[in-house]
């Protein structure tokens, strides 16, 4: 029987610490789990992230700068995580940090070492970036063979260029698509008089992981 790995990638400045659905996800699963911060939230201080993704200042927050390094400690994470015997991989991201994931199973695919793991996807509003700076955060988004399934939940009322959500192409994954009320952030962390939508979605993400093996407290 596998043992469930879970991966979480936290959205453009936003980290382990934060309060928004990935941090506390995070800070709640119990089973063996690892999470990235997302580029750009180590603050104007350099190398105050926790991981090479966070390092990253004003580059990472106006242009990804730190995804990929994300992607591969996510994927040296995941070649620690064999070591213990077989195992499946979910993951849960936000923004750049949803990106991330799907940028990370098509890294799995292409290793000889990772790619027959099994990958689940629960994906919030996944936003590359919509300035010529983000172009390297389209590439390798697609759904790659490896993904079991994928959940993708967009934001209904955020009418930014900038914030423009990426459908990942479906080539056989199944994916399911929600639509919540709200903006890029409020879905995803609790604001003055909007906080239904992060808790709906939180819940979610909860009910998706754990019908896949992450345990939570």
């Amino acid at each position: 029987m596998p043992t469930t790995f879970t991966v979480y990638n936290c959205g453009t400045g936003y980290n382990r610490d934060k309060n928004d659905i990935v941090a506390r996800l995070n800070r709640d699963t119990q089973s063996p789990h690892f999470i990235t911060d997302g580029p750009g939230s180590g603050g104007f201080t350099p190398f105050k992230g926790h991981n090479p993704g966070g390092k990253s200042t004003l580059g990472g927050l106006i242009g990804g700068s730190g995804v990929d390094s994300n992607v591969d400690a996510g994927l040296d994470a995941v070649k620690q995580a064999m070591r213990a015997g077989p195992i499946i991989v979910n993951m849960c991201g936000w923004s750049r940090g949803a990106v991330t994931c799907y940028k990370l199973a098509n890294a799995m695919a292409a290793d000889p070492v990772t790619a027959g793991i099994k990958v689940n996807i629960f994906a919030v509003d996944p936003v590359p970036g919509g300035s010529a700076l983000n172009n390297h955060m389209w590439r390798n988004i697609g759904a790659s063979a490896n993904i079991g399934i994928s959940a993708v939940v967009l934001a209904q009322h955020d009418r930014r260029s900038l914030f423009a959500p990426v459908y990942p192409t479906v080539d056989g994954p199944f994916t399911d698509v929600d639509i919540m009320p709200g903006d890029h952030s409020t879905i995803v962390e609790y604001k003055e008089g909007k906080a239904e939508a992060h808790e709906l979605v939180y819940d979610m993400a909860k009910r998706f992981l754990r019908a896949r093996g992450t345990q939570f407290a």
